[in-house]
């Protein structure tokens, strides 16, 4: 009994250790799946006027599978070459990039500073679109807190405009 006493907490806090970080490892892979959602389907969309909000669409498609994750934050910019950051280098001051924050279920834009006529989608060197993503996953049993902000970030060059001028203006 004395043995089980001190032990029993012991194994109670690595199974539970164990199930969240499982939660939020899954988490964090269903993110990173979103964000390629979002980068993707920028990346197909050059200069046509709606990259951003149907990039914003894909990854909500995408994050509907979370059980608890809540959306926080979402980035479309227009990524530097070899960094993949935005020009400024981060987003405090992103000047070609369109911010989305989640509000009532979808994505409200709160930024929109990178329009689809500033993309250079020529084929040889075209414009890199990056896609970052932030929400909060709510641990299920609060031991180790109440939960953690997870983030993950996609960069694909924008796929060479064929049909009429592809340089931005």
């Amino acid at each position: 009994m004395v043995e089980t006493a001190l032990l029993l907490p012991l194994v109670l806090m690595l199974v539970f250790g164990i199930v969240e970080y499982g939660l939020a490892f899954r988490e964090s892979s269903a993110i990173a799946s979103a964000a390629r959602a979002g980068a993707r389907t920028a990346s197909a969309l050059p200069k046509h006027t709606t990259f951003a909000g149907d990039a914003a669409t894909a990854v909500r498609s995408a994050l509907e599978s979370l059980p608890r994750g809540v959306p926080q934050e979402l980035w479309v910019y227009d990524a530097t070459e070899g960094t993949g950051l935005p020009d400024s280098g981060g987003f405090e001051s992103c000047t070609r990039c369109v911010r989305f924050t989640w509000s009532n279920g979808d994505w409200e834009v709160v930024h929109d500073g990178w329009s689809a006529a500033q993309q250079n989608a020529c084929a040889g060197d075209p414009d890199q679109v990056g896609v970052w993503l932030k929400t909060r996953h709510s641990f299920i049993t609060g031991v180790f807190g109440a939960g953690v902000d997870l983030t993950a970030r996609s960069v694909m060059r924008l796929e060479p405009f064929v049909v009429g001028p592809c340089a931005a203006s």
